[in-house]
């Protein structure tokens, strides 16, 4: 196949968000082509590491995910003024075709531009929405009640990002109808087929399983060698978001006072100094989290899709404390499969309001105690968890997600 140049668009709330984009970056460089990836300056330095180019972006959401960041991007003029920008790369470097990673006003400019571009986003963020799961509602009442309710709400909470998106492309030229533009967007998920349903199915889909960068994984702590699994080691990862440091540092102790073995990846929530020097309590910074998966018996996270899988991926359970609502997704989705327990208070009506302040902040108000609860029926029912996590690894896809996006991109 020629050679052909690529540019790819990251959201980056946080270096985690970028990994993906860089995996397929990567598979993309591999096979000859020249990959641009367009992101912040504070990055462009684990961008080159990885061996692409990097050029400038303007920062689309703030570390954190922080609530206004959010609300910003469903205002059509900060949306063209990012897209104004990002149509100015493509016309420098003219590319093939553009992969845009939950980046709606990257996907304005290429629409504009009319290069070929591919969608990057989880089943939450799809137009129109996915089949939403059942957060432990009575059946009947959640069929045919709460759920199509929450899945016209959940577009009208959607539809104005899509519109802002639709509004910079105007703009910048496109010609077309929203619906037209919705439609021939090629959507990337990586999920695994049938995880969550798309509930449009005029949408051009694929769900091509995880997409992971193993690369900034490379901390190993010189701990990490003596760890020999136990039936009692717990990993708690909570990746850059809001998670209160010091909730964090009485979790781990307290987790330890239980009886069992603490392993903490606390990123920037808290320092490792901060935590005590305890027996059986082990803290990084980072750590490698697919290994450490391996070695702990349970993972608690804030529920991303991309800890969870490493989680099953090592047929291990998880306890999940959502702090956002793509996070309340995969956590109800989870617990319906039967690989964990999500901690969450929230209401049917809760649901039906879908604040997104509210949202946004629900892991704050999970206590210590219900975690050691939780943490507790899991070990306690651990076979009841297990049949469930085999029953998911008969279906898991454990191919390379990037290798069958950087197929897509390169038929684009």
């Amino acid at each position: 196949m020629r050679k052909k140049t690529f540019v790819l668009f990251s959201s980056e709330p946080g270096i985690a968000h970028v990994t993906r984009t860089l995996a397929v970056g990567r598979e993309l460089k591999s096979r000859g082509h020249r990959v641009i990836f367009a992101i912040s300056r504070s990055k462009h330095r684990e961008i080159k590491d990885a061996g692409l180019e990097a050029v400038n972006l303007p920062v689309l959401l703030s570390d954190g995910l922080l609530t206004d960041s959010i609300v910003r991007m469903k205002d059509p003029e900060f949306i063209f003024t990012l897209a104004r920008c990002e149509k100015s790369i493509l016309d420098a470097y003219k590319p093939n075709a553009v992969l845009v990673d939950f980046r709606p006003s990257a996907a304005a400019a290429a629409s504009a531009a009319g290069v070929p571009f591919a969608f990057l986003t989880g089943s939450g963020g799809l137009p129109y929405g996915c089949l939403y799961p059942n957060p432990g509602l009575p059946s009947t009442l959640y069929k045919y009640i709460i759920s199509p309710a929450l899945e016209k709400l959940i577009w009208f909470a959607i539809r104005p990002y899509y519109q802002a998106m639709y509004q910079a492309a105007r703009q910048l030229g496109y010609r077309d109808s929203l619906d037209t533009l919705i439609c021939s967007i090629c959507y990337i998920v990586p999920e695994q087929l049938g995880y969550l349903t798309a509930l449009n199915k005029r949408l051009n889909l694929h769900c091509v399983g995880h997409i992971f960068w193993h690369k900034f994984e490379k901390i190993m702590p010189a701990w990490l060698d003596t760890i020999k699994p136990d039936g009692k080691t717990v990993y708690l990862s909570f990746g850059g978001t809001g998670y209160d440091g010091r909730k964090l540092i009485d979790l781990s102790s307290s987790l330890i006072d239980c009886g069992y073995r603490v392993i903490v990846s606390c990123s920037n929530i808290a320092a490792v100094a901060d935590f005590p020097r305890r027996k059986n309590m082990f803290v990084a910074k980072y750590l490698p989290g697919q290994i450490v998966c391996h070695l702990a018996d349970l993972i608690i996270c804030h529920g991303g899709y991309g800890t969870m899988m490493q989680a099953f991926l090592s047929h291990k359970p998880v306890v999940a404390i959502p702090y956002n609502p793509d996070q309340l997704l995969h956590g109800f989705r989870v617990q319906e499969l039967g690989l964990g327990k999500v901690l969450v208070r929230l209401n049917a009506l809760d649901l039906l309001k879908f604040d997104l302040d509210r949202l946004m902040n629900l892991g704050l108000q999970i206590t210590v105690s219900e975690i050691l609860q939780a943490v507790a029926h899991v070990f306690a029912d651990m076979n009841k968890f297990n049949l469930a996590l085999d029953k998911f690894a008969l279906h898991f896809n454990i191919q390379s997600g990037e290798k069958t996006v950087a197929d897509i991109m390169e038929s684009l």
